[in-house]
């Protein structure tokens, strides 16, 4: 048999498996197609439900994102008032199989779409989350659970509870919103008793009260409104034992407390600047050490 029939019936095989493999590829997009056709059409699983629809036979879980990008358009969702009442999935444990892969059907409350106009207008204020009501929709959500990070907060479906999440959800955002505010404004306030250190040979200006440390940094602080605590509402207190003193003289400016919150907030910690410009939100239990340190009284 010459060198060249040879190689001409190798070719002919090589064609018939690739031909072969071009028609079982073409049956399983074929039967993929299918499969998700019967989706489409509601026939697996309804498309849509209602919250009220839910009952005791339904869980709720919190899933972790399937991908980075997933997880970020969640994100930018949630700012631009894409997101109700907090997340968070409903499932009764049923999965199906399609294209060869596991999902998990769950339901989500529908997101309404992304307006990137209103999350470039409210700047560092993002639009607050919508609250749930019995008649919220829920829309169908396909978990693929090969490619699902971790399936955590598993508990009965309970429809008064995740009304009054959806409710607390807006209270607790605004928390945060105000507990992030006021650790940027004790920041800004260690820069302006710095600054007014520079300008007083070393010095650190009379901070005995709040009051005659507003007469101090009044004129290195932008709007006085940042003298107030935006999570109570009540003036920062200030370290008096520093009032007077030469900033030279402090041994350890990084840890010595200068401006502080009057009480916790609400998620437990207490926002804290010090000497050297820092701030930071600490834990309440640390608070007491920190206190000793910088001897306020």
């Amino acid at each position: 048999m010459s060198n060249h029939t040879y190689k001409g019936r190798n070719m002919k095989k090589l064609v018939v498996l690739v031909v072969m493999a071009a028609m079982l590829a073409a049956f399983v997009q074929s039967a993929k197609c299918e499969e998700i056709k019967e989706v489409l059409k509601g026939k697996v699983a309804p498309l849509t439900l209602q919250l009220k629809d839910l009952n005791g036979d339904w869980w709720r879980l919190n899933v972790g994102s399937q991908s980075a990008e997933n997880a970020l358009m969640s994100f930018y969702a949630s700012l631009a008032g894409g997101a109700a009442g907090g997340g968070g999935n409903y499932t009764q444990g049923e999965t199906l199989k399609l294209g060869g892969e596991t999902f998990l059907i769950t339901y989500q409350v529908e997101a309404k779409p992304v307006n990137y106009a209103q999350l470039m207008r409210s700047g560092p204020e993002p639009p607050k989350p919508e609250k749930l009501t019995p008649e919220s929709k829920l829309t169908l959500a396909l978990l693929n659970m090969r490619m699902t990070d971790s399936i955590s907060g598993i508990k009965p479906f309970d429809l008064e509870q995740e009304i009054k999440r959806s409710e607390n959800a807006g209270v607790e955002v605004e928390e945060q919103e105000a507990t992030t505010m006021s650790l940027s404004y004790l920041k800004n306030l260690a820069l302006a008793v710095l600054m007014c250190v520079d300008d007083y040979d070393g010095v650190i200006p009379d901070i005995k009260t709040p009051e005659t440390a507003k007469e101090q940094l009044k004129p290195y602080v932008g709007d006085e409104k940042i003298l107030t605590n935006p999570v109570t509402k009540m003036p920062y207190q200030f370290n008096a034992i520093l009032a007077g003193k030469k900033i030279a003289h402090i041994s350890d400016p990084a840890s010595m407390a200068v401006i502080y919150e009057d009480s916790p907030a609400p998620d437990g910690t207490r926002g804290v600047a010090f000497l050297d410009g820092h701030a930071k939100r600490i834990n309440e239990s640390d608070w007491p050490a920190i206190k000793k340190a910088s001897k306020i009284p």
